[in-house]
């Protein structure tokens, strides 16, 4: 019995299950809300013709300026539910787009499961009122607005040691995973050249046993 590869391989567990560990420890105390603006389409485009044609969009029987329909995305990266009593008192959590918010169209939920949040408007400000947020839940609202130029901040955030972020774009996290990946690779790769280096003879013997099977294998088919 070769006695150093196994004790080898248990040093690799339990490195691998002290990095599970913290990550999980970390994941778990991560109390993180996110905020991303996906879109801001005009409803008129900039095209010639466009004010000779006498072409305006009217809502609730007032014409507007420049009207935008919004798409803003709020994400709770939390790994527990947000309870109610983390609003400071009863506060809302207030998302500004920087423009007049004329109506919310649609708002959606991922999970859905009641209770859901209340969301009201204010001037520029999307208000999600205080409520039970489910862990790792989307909302997505679509916004009629008025006005070009929008942005999301973040405005007002009563949430108890809730740290509000801009999230990111779709190509910024897949950077983000491909660098993970390439890690994780790296780090396969570094522990097959140490344990090669250092147990050379153990490492012999499992690539002629791996080799042994593959032909048993083939020879099986």
């Amino acid at each position: 019995m070769n006695w150093a590869a196994i004790s080898t391989g248990i040093a690799f567990l339990s490195l691998c299950g002290g990095a599970f560990e913290y990550l999980r420890r970390r994941l778990r105390g991560r109390k993180i809300i996110t905020y991303e603006l996906l879109a801001s389409v005009p409803f008129l485009r900039d095209m010639p013709g466009i004010e000779s044609a006498g072409l305006s969009v009217i809502y609730d029987g007032e014409k507007l300026a420049d009207p935008h329909l919004l798409q803003v995305q709020v994400t709770s990266k939390s790994a527990l539910d947000i309870p109610t009593k983390a609003f400071d008192q009863a506060r809302p959590l207030c998302f500004d787009v920087g423009v007049p918010v004329i109506a919310l169209l649609e708002t959606t939920f991922d999970p859905d499961q009641a209770p859901l949040p209340e969301i009201m408007t204010n001037g520029s400000v999307l208000q999600v009122q205080p409520s039970l947020t489910r862990r790792r839940q989307d909302m997505t609202f679509s916004v009629l607005a008025d006005g070009p130029g929008a942005h999301l901040t973040c405005s007002s955030n009563p949430l108890l040691n809730y740290t509000p972020r801009e999230g990111k774009s779709d190509q910024e996290r897949r950077r983000r995973n491909i660098k993970i990946r390439n890690i994780v690779v790296w780090a396969i790769v570094l522990f097959m050249v140490f344990y090669v280096v250092t147990h050379p003879a153990a490492a012999g013997q499992a690539v002629e046993d791996l080799g042994n099977g593959v032909a048993n294998l083939l020879n099986s088919l």
